[in-house]
């Protein structure tokens, strides 16, 4: 059983396959959710985002398309939903972080030192949710993410 696999999709497996599906379980991260009010403007908002400026010196393959942010939906997207949320948050989170720490321009020597330092006394509310770190390892804590665990069960 993979992502893309619907209700219809089980239909057609063999009755063996159907028995062996039945009862498992997937387990996934998910980022952006409608409970989320970030997330919620940030999906409102994304049409009228415009291409980067600097789109047309980028090769052809890396440009974004005038149209992309008019015809993408990222809310109908499980990549940018489930997995370029938190990516969005990683790099809100660090040029937030980098702001607190040089506010006013040279870095200062203790820069990585500081930089660590402050994300134990750092939240912000991002578009996975409210963005914290743990006091000790540094890392995001595991409560602090959205998850989805789905069922399998067939009816015979």
């Amino acid at each position: 059983i993979t992502l893309s696999a619907s209700t219809s999709s089980l239909e057609l497996l063999s009755g063996a396959a159907k028995e062996a599906a039945a009862g498992s379980v997937h387990f996934s991260v998910m980022g952006g959710t409608d409970s989320n009010p970030s997330w919620r403007r940030f999906v409102q908002e994304w049409p009228s985002f415009p291409p980067p400026a600097h789109s047309d010196s980028l090769p052809a393959n890396w440009s974004s398309a005038e149209s992309f942010f008019a015809t993408f939906d990222p809310s109908e997207s499980s990549t940018a939903r489930d997995i370029g949320t938190y990516m969005y948050d990683a790099v809100a989170a660090a040029g937030l972080l980098a702001c607190a720490v040089a506010p006013q321009g040279p870095l200062p020597p203790t820069f990585g030192t500081d930089f660590y330092n402050a994300k134990r006394n750092f939240f912000f509310s991002g578009l996975t949710g409210n963005v914290t770190f743990d006091q000790k390892s540094g890392d995001r804590p595991v409560s602090s993410a959205h998850y989805s665990l789905n069922s399998v069960l067939y009816n015979r």
